[in-house]
């Protein structure tokens, strides 16, 4: 099991090291963050081709949390006080909602507003509740909590604040840790409300889908690479596995229908320069993880020792 970044315990966490060297030392944390933000200005391709080369390698850093799932919310919501932080690696974010919850989900409400205590300040709320299994929010430095409330909204709460709990949660995919994340009266700062709020929340899952669905492709090609590899080497009754009709006819065949998705994908890779104005590209990118990982890595659970 991968160890934690802070040396803290035996759940699994993200490689820090490997992080720093990615956001800070190559920009792949600025990519979505506006140049007047300190960050690169890139497009959604820029940003996917990053998400593919990291699943190739299951890197377990915080890319699609942060980089894409956090900035983007960030973004629609206006708020640009982070946004130079996280482009320069400085810190690293997450939305604070189950992993399961997927765009066209309600807004949550597992966090909900708390009274003020003496000596709060203007801007500064407190909230309560608790989050279960989110994604990358064990290593991060800021959550990004959507909350109930008269109007529900979105806020900035700090990990380190008082009243802020991370419980690490046991997964199957030991580089994407989960934690449950829990509050109670912790400080939190407002970044938006009302349908802002729903929007900022919409945009991030609808960003976080399509990069998944990048993230995936990769995962699939390097699964069919390695597979076809084995094939072509392994022999068999004295044979070339590969030589037998029945082998070579699965492995062609699983590499074509691996490939099928890819045009539902090109338009948010190729042609988007902020995602607001390509929704429908969006919607039709965030469907077809399952359908391009699957063939592949069954393939390669059959197929290889």
């Amino acid at each position: 099991m991968l160890p934690r970044a802070d040396g803290q315990g035996d759940g699994a966490g993200a490689d820090i090291g490997l992080w720093r060297a990615l956001a800070a030392d190559l920009g792949c944390a600025s990519l979505l963050v506006p140049e007047d933000d300190d960050g690169a200005g890139a497009s959604f391709r820029e940003a996917a081709t990053v998400a593919e080369e990291l699943g190739r390698s299951v890197a377990p850093v915080p890319y699609l949390g942060s980089a894409v799932v956090a900035t983007m919310a960030l973004l629609s919501a206006g708020d640009h006080r982070t946004l130079p932080e996280l482009a320069r690696g400085d810190v690293t974010a997450a939305l604070a909602v189950g992993f399961a919850t997927a765009p066209g989900d309600p807004f949550p409400r597992t966090a909900r507003l708390a009274g003020p205590r003496p000596g709060d300040g203007g801007g500064t709320a407190r909230l309560r509740g608790e989050v279960r299994g989110v994604a990358d929010a064990l290593d991060a430095d800021l959550l990004l909590v959507p909350a109930d409330g008269v109007p529900h909204a979105l806020y900035v709460v700090g990990t380190s604040a008082e009243g802020v709990r991370r419980t690490p949660v046991s997964s199957l995919d030991m580089t994407r840790p989960l934690c449950d994340v829990e509050f109670t009266d912790a400080e939190a700062q407002l970044i938006a409300t009302g349908s802002d709020a729903e929007d900022a929340f919409q945009l991030a899952l609808l960003a976080g889908a399509a990069a998944l669905a990048a993230e995936q492709l990769g995962v699939a090609e390097k699964c069919l690479e390695m597979t076809v590899a084995y094939v072509k080497e392994r022999h068999q009754f004295a044979r070339p596995i590969s030589a037998a009709k029945a082998g070579t006819v699965m492995v062609r065949t699983r590499k074509v229908s691996s490939r099928i998705p890819m045009p539902m994908m090109t338009p948010p890779w190729t042609t988007v320069p902020m995602l607001e104005n390509n929704k429908p590209a969006i919607e039709a990118a965030k469907i077809t993880p399952a359908a391009v990982i699957t063939p592949p890595v069954e393939l390669s659970v059959r197929m290889m020792p």
